[in-house]
């Protein structure tokens, strides 16, 4: 919903105390703080508050938190052991320095993203993780949790190589990834590789007998002669 003002945002929470799901944009004024948010809030998503500095306290039992091109927030009050999901997108200035252990979902966007979280201490639970469009990271600024299921890595233009997979990964996907020369190890479970635009990216590397889903688009050095995937030969020109 658009606001035009914190008060308008206060008005409207005051006439819906038990709202679960807020989603705001700040309309052509903007502002700077938020009004204190609804107790039974489950999901809270701030989208274009560009003029925003602070948030008040999070209600306990939030869920997700999406913090979308909120281009002045510099940090947040503590983060509620509820929470489950966190979005980032474009917000430069937000450093988080710690994670509740219950996060299972990141997904972080934009050239600062590597400073928005620790990416080498992530939550031991963490299950899904998605990065785009940070030039600046290296693979050696990232330590992938032991329990990672889905790994998804887009427009990291000096990433050379990916840091070690778990073992647990079901899926990966890389695309838009100009520099990355290999993969590591593919776990045995692996069962979507997706990889897009990768020019630098070239073989050998074994494909696990459990692969259920390839797909490979413009990497040169990967879809030319046969790929193997146990006793099943893909002849990809």
């Amino acid at each position: 919903m658009n606001f035009e003002s914190s008060a308008a945002l206060a008005s409207y929470l005051m006439s819906t105390p038990n709202l679960t799901e807020l989603s705001i944009e700040a309309g052509s004024n903007g502002f700077t703080t938020l009004p204190e948010l609804p107790y039974a809030l489950k999901v809270l998503e701030l989208h274009r508050c560009a003029r925003l500095m602070q948030v008040p306290t999070l209600p306990g039992g939030l869920t997700k938190l999406v913090l979308d091109y909120c281009s002045d927030l510099v940090d947040l009050p503590a983060l509620p052991a509820t929470l489950t999901a966190i979005v980032i997108r474009q917000c430069p200035l937000l450093r988080i320095q710690r994670l509740p252990t219950s996060v299972a979902s990141i997904r972080i966007e934009g050239e600062s993203a590597m400073f928005n979280i620790n990416l080498v201490k992530l939550p031991l639970k963490l299950k899904v993780l998605e990065i785009s469009g940070c030039p600046y990271l290296r693979a050696g600024q990232i330590a992938l949790p032991r329990r990672l299921v889905v790994l998804r890595v887009r427009d990291l233009v000096n990433v050379i190589i990916l840091p070690l997979l778990p073992s647990t990964l079901t899926e990966l996907a890389v695309t838009l990834c100009p520099r990355l020369i290999g993969l590591p190890f593919l776990p045995g479970g692996l069962k979507h590789l997706m990889l897009g635009d990768c020019p630098a990216l070239v073989r050998p590397f074994v494909l696990p007998a459990e692969l259920a889903h390839l797909l490979v688009h413009r990497c040169p050095g990967v879809t030319s002669g046969v790929l193997r995937v146990g006793n099943l030969k893909i002849d990809i020109q």
